[in-house]
């Protein structure tokens, strides 16, 4: 029997070898890597970087500041208005009649000068009304001139009595109640003759004075009644502005300063305002709204004369923005609105540039600029214009005069 070897287990072995060198490689790596980390993390422990204190620098803030200066200043007393016809009334027919015309500019809008024809009534029967009253009136002085004629009649027969008469025995005699009743008809002739006349022109309504319609009841054809509304017209002089204030601002009214500013409330740009006149400042509040009514007038609303070139006319119930010069403030200063902070204070300067921040008295307001009063702040005083993070009272300060 012949035996066999194989090389089985030599290569077993030679792999377990190899296997064991590389574990052996990785092992020594790893403990490599660790001990530099190690060392490393010993070497920054023992040399860290330390933080060295320095004190803390002083910084000023730059600022601009602006000289403050005295000045007069005139108040404006500013509302809101409204506009109303000073003279609007109804015309009315004053009788019973067909319209048988109109005036070209009986339309809304129309303008009507003084004296002309409105609305023409017809005329006929009014005439013939006339002439049978002018009938009558002529009957009426034939009859007196008649009783005259008696009168004389009756006193020469009276002196041929040759007896004396009393009371209402002479008074027939000398027909004194024939007299008096001749004398009220020529009278009651007269009245009737002079009422249809007036009558006949009460057929063409004229305008009482420069108008514009601002209603119509009425056209051609037709038939309107006696106190029949022809039409509602407004004067075209003047108009009323009529506007209300608070209390306070009442109080700034300069009284022997009458003259008014007012533009169109939605025309921001309106290059030139109009002018009116203060005539009439209520004497009490209004027991609803706590305001008082200020009452102006403005002249030739509808620049009908042409007195102010390239004018926009003012109509009725239209919004204004009115502006009343009120009295003048002495000595006070002017600054721009931002520069006041919310706490009603501005913050200035001494001559050692320390901040100083004082509590100002607000006296008025306009648009962008605010008047304030000069007590509490000296002459000479410089104010900050330009903005401080955090304004500390007693700060030093680095100054930039504003070239403004």
């Amino acid at each position: 029997m012949q035996l066999t070897f194989t090389k089985q287990p030599q290569e077993t072995y030679l792999k377990m070898k190899i296997k064991n060198k590389k574990i052996n490689v990785k092992m020594l790596i790893g403990i490599s890597i660790i001990t530099l980390v190690f060392l490393l993390s010993f070497y920054w422990l023992k040399n860290r970087p330390t933080a060295h204190k320095k004190l803390p620098q002083k910084t000023e803030s730059v600022v601009t500041v602006k000289l403050l200066q005295q000045q007069n200043y005139q108040m404006k007393i500013s509302s809101i208005g409204q506009v109303y016809a000073k003279k609007q009334i109804d015309i009315k027919s004053q009788l019973a009649g067909k319209v048988i015309a109109v005036h070209k500019n009986f339309f809304i809008g129309g303008i009507v000068k003084k004296e002309e024809v409105v609305v023409q009534i017809e005329k006929k029967d009014y005439e013939i009304k006339r002439i049978q009253e002018q009938a009558k009136l002529s009957k009426a002085k034939l009859d007196w001139q008649q009783e005259l004629g008696r009168q004389k009649i009756a006193r020469q027969e009276y002196k041929l009595l040759e007896k004396e008469l009393k009371g209402s025995q002479k008074k027939l005699v000398l027909r004194r109640p024939q007299l008096a009743s001749f004398r009220a008809s020529l009278k009651s002739a007269q009245a009737a003759y002079n009422l249809s006349q007036l009558n006949l022109q009460r057929t063409s309504i004229k305008a009482p004075y420069d108008l514009i319609i601002q209603k119509i009841f009425t056209n051609i054809g037709a038939t309107v009644r006696t106190y029949d509304s022809i039409a509602t017209i407004n004067g075209t002089d003047k108009y009323l502005l009529k506007s209300n204030i608070t209390q306070k601002q009442r109080n700034q009214l300069d009284h022997k300063k009458r003259e008014v500013m007012f533009s169109h409330l939605d025309r921001e740009n309106q290059s030139k305002p109009y002018e009116a006149t203060l005539i009439s400042v209520a004497p009490q509040l209004d027991s609803k709204s706590k305001l008082v009514q200020i009452i102006s007038e403005i002249n030739d609303p509808l620049n009908l004369k042409q007195q102010h070139k390239n004018a926009h006319r003012v109509f009725i119930d239209s919004l204004m923005r009115v502006n009343v010069k009120g009295k003048i403030l002495q000595n006070v200063y002017i600054i721009d609105s931002q520069h006041i902070s919310n706490d009603g204070t501005i913050q200035t300067v001494d001559k050692k540039n320390i901040l100083k921040i004082i509590k100002v008295q607000v006296l008025d307001l306009d648009k962008n600029k605010t008047i304030i009063s000069s007590q509490n702040i000296p002459l000479g005083t410089f104010m900050v214009t330009s903005h401080i993070s955090i304004p500390v009272e007693g700060m030093k300060l680095s100054i930039k005069k504003d070239k403004k």
